[in-house]
């Protein structure tokens, strides 16, 4: 079952079985309408732009982030886990909307397995622990780890592990961009969860208030931008500087800084990390200018 949402002077269409009825859903700038959208897991929904300017939708939660829409230009995600997920317009945050996912029901209730993870999201290069029980409590039955990475159409194997005492399985897995793991018996099939992977980002004094940093993940970031920010007396992030990255994804930033200490980071945006990718930050530095 697939059902379409389209944004912003947007409509937003359910297609759904012959037997069920269809429904048309408008949003408009003041916002989504209506507010909540109720879907079954596993559900399509896909966001259409009709509307002359360009919009981009987000869900921090749901762990995904649209291009930049054009007229016509469509953008789908699979509801694959239960559960109420924030979506917002990022070019314009007054648009906001939810969508809530109705678990299916479970087809074998006496044969199941749990399944979760140790962060809901990683910074690239760095792992995440899966694990879980089966309901048999056995030791010894086989369990197949499986992984759906963005981009990709299907779930593949990555291992098969043998429960231990109390029917407790775990792996270790280092997702590249944000993937959906299962894990499957025999008999049974667990949920899926979700992964969010954001990119690695380097920060390093290099001499006289110039900086250097580099954005490591699966793919280039050639010409996207970061940029150097500066923590204010009250706590907030403070952009002092923008810059593209080059070739290898780096980029020397050269501040005028005030006088005395500065805490500083490097930031990209989701929107420049770009699909499949959460926005990240560099470690914080304390920079001392005399």
């Amino acid at each position: 079952m697939k059902k379409l949402l389209l944004l912003s002077a947007l409509a937003v269409v359910l297609v759904v079985p012959a037997q069920a009825l269809a429904a048309n859903i408008t949003v408009s700038t003041t916002g989504f309408t209506p507010a909540s959208l109720t879907i079954n897991q596993g559900d399509t929904v896909t966001w259409t732009n009709p509307d002359t300017a360009t919009h981009q939708v987000m869900s921090r939660k749901a762990g995904f982030s649209s291009p930049v829409l054009s007229t016509g230009q469509t953008f789908s995600f699979v509801f694959r886990t239960a559960g109420s997920f924030s979506i917002q317009e990022t070019l314009d945050k007054k648009l906001k909307g939810t969508v809530v996912v109705q678990a299916t029901p479970k087809t074998a209730p006496s044969a199941s397995i749990a399944l979760v993870a140790s962060k809901t999201t990683v910074v690239y290069g760095s792992a995440v622990t899966l694990s879980g029980t089966v309901s048999s409590k056995q030791s010894g039955e086989h369990v197949t780890v499986l992984a759906q990475a963005y981009g990709k159409s299907s779930f593949s194997a990555l291992a098969t592990l043998t429960t231990g005492a109390g029917g407790a399985w775990s792996y270790a897995g280092k997702p590249t961009i944000r993937t959906f793991y299962e894990a499957r018996t025999q008999h049974a099939k667990s949920p899926t969860i979700a992964v969010g992977v954001r990119p690695l980002v380097s920060f390093h004094v290099i001499t006289g208030q110039r900086f250097s940093t580099k954005v490591i993940a699966g793919r280039s970031f050639t010409g996207r931008h970061v940029q150097l920010q500066r923590r204010s007396s009250s706590g907030a992030w403070v952009t002092l500087k923008r810059l593209p990255l080059n070739t290898s994804s780096a980029a020397i930033f050269r501040p005028v800084l005030p006088h005395g200490a500065s805490t500083l980071r490097i930031a990209i945006s989701v929107n420049q990390a770009g699909a499949g990718y959460l926005g990240g930050t560099s470690r914080a530095i304390l920079y001392q200018h005399a």
